[in-house]
């Protein structure tokens, strides 16, 4: 059985063609899947998270526990929440990793491998990532959008 990944849902994507970003005020599909799928007493990192506009929504809409994560975050104006690059985040356990937007942005197999080495390495026993994987932007040379 393959993984069920948040685009399979057929829910509204938010990135725009025009400019080649993210909008920054919408919600991902991964995060559309967070918050009608999961409850909301799990613990969440949103692994990626950029300024944490989809950690805010969550928290917004009653989940407790979310953790809003980035190696780098973006430059540009504000942040909707506080987001930490802190690698010691990555010690505790959660129970859903969700990453919208992020597998698709990794530049090699190698980075997309430790990518998804660490999001796994974050889950608790039982856990699930949830992650989409847009057709653009994408980093990779060897996979282009179709």
């Amino acid at each position: 059985m393959r993984p069920r990944l948040a685009r399979d849902l057929q829910m509204r994507d938010t990135h725009d063609a025009r400019t080649k970003t993210a909008r920054p005020w919408a919600v991902t599909r991964v995060g559309t899947h967070v918050l009608t799928e999961v409850d909301k007493s799990a613990s969440v990192l949103d692994f990626g998270a950029g300024h944490g506009i989809q950690t805010l929504r969550l928290r917004e809409s009653g989940f407790r526990d979310v953790t809003a994560f980035d190696l780098k975050i973006p430059d540009s104006a504000g942040e909707a929440c506080p987001t930490t690059t802190d690698t010691v985040t990555l010690e505790r356990r959660y129970d859903v990793v969700m990453a919208g937007n992020v597998l698709n942005v990794q530049s090699s197999d190698d980075e997309l491998g430790e990518t998804l080495r660490v999001m796994t390495e974050a889950l608790s026993p039982g856990g699930k990532i949830i992650a989409n994987f847009p057709t653009t932007p994408r980093k990779h040379p060897g996979i282009q959008s179709s």
